[in-house]
């Protein structure tokens, strides 16, 4: 049985001084592997090939050997692995397998997010109606239900949800399955507030997710929205993990978005700016995940607060 990141080689070829490789992955996953520079395939070096031509095959993949006198290690027809990669999944499939881990993990994005926001978001949400949108295991919900918000939680992924049922306090939340890349399953201005927390990078159009957070927000509500910095992906760091039984590196499918992207999003949806704020890695984070030391000095976090304008205004 093949493993997720074997491929067969399907050409091999000289071109400007560089050995080019074309494989295809095996085992029937189109899921295309994300490369970082200084992977191996077949005990060699190898570092994606950023031109690489349309397929028609998603499986398709391309490959620059990072020394052109390893060519003799490929030969047409067979089959090598790939080490060092992460296998993109789908948002939801990446999440649905993700659930069972995800609140034990050392995150330190989840970490930085809970570091600046801490009671700040308990103060403000008594007695107001919230919806979560993109809700995960459902841990920001519950802590403003139990801060007096009547919560409603949305999310795509049984998975997570299924996690956010089996905590304490779940009875006090309604949790919706519904997928928040389309039009949001409530009236016009049924609630006070929406949050949306680490979930932006995963869509692909930003300013139509945050015109449906306006929608359903009454005049003079807010909008809370985190999600991980952009900068982060200058250095190939996206949402992912690893898989507990097999050690695989995944990760959800992500958009590049960038904080234009996201400034563009709300304004173009009719919604004011109150405050954007970015969140860089420190010492006292590092205490905390020690998974942070990493990404130290790096801005980790983006965190947007917005209000909802009269209706016309």
């Amino acid at each position: 049985m093949p493993t997720r990141n074997e491929f067969r080689v399907e050409t091999v070829f000289d071109a400007q001084g560089r050995v080019f490789l074309f494989c295809s992955r095996l085992g029937g996953d189109e899921s295309p592997a994300v490369v970082p520079s200084g992977a191996r395939l077949n005990g060699a070096t190898v570092d994606p090939w950023p031109a690489l031509p349309h397929s028609a095959d998603p499986a398709f993949q391309a490959f620059i050997l990072g020394d052109p006198a390893d060519r003799g290690r490929f030969t047409p027809g067979e089959v090598v692995e790939l080490e060092g990669a992460h296998t993109v999944l789908s948002t939801r499939g990446g999440y649905d397998r993700w659930a069972e881990i995800y609140d034990a993990e050392d995150n330190p994005l989840v970490a930085l997010e809970e570091q600046v926001l801490g009671g700040t978001l308990s103060e403000r949400v008594g007695g107001l109606r919230i919806a979560d949108v993109g809700c995960g295991t459902g841990r920001r919900a519950l802590d403003m239900a139990r801060a007096g918000a009547k919560v409603t939680a949305v999310d795509f992924s049984e998975g997570m949800l299924e996690r956010a049922r089996r905590k304490p306090g779940a009875e006090a939340i309604e949790l919706v399955v519904h997928d928040i890349t389309t039009p949001l399953p409530f009236p016009t201005e049924s609630f006070d507030a929406a949050t949306c927390f680490l979930v932006l990078d995963h869509i692909d159009d930003p300013g139509a997710l945050f015109a449906e957070l306006r929608r359903i927000v009454r005049p003079r509500g807010f909008v809370l929205a985190t999600v991980m910095h952009p900068a982060m992906m200058l250095r190939g760091i996206q949402a992912q993990f690893s898989d507990p039984e097999s050690g695989e590196k995944l990760r959800p499918r992500s958009a590049p978005n960038q904080i234009a992207d996201y400034v563009a999003g709300v304004v173009d949806a009719g919604l004011e700016i109150s405050r954007i704020s970015e969140h860089v890695v420190d010492p006292e984070l590092v205490r905390r995940s020690p998974r942070a030391a990493r990404y130290m000095g790096w801005p980790l976090l983006l965190v947007l607060w917005l209000r909802v304008r009269d209706r016309g205004a």
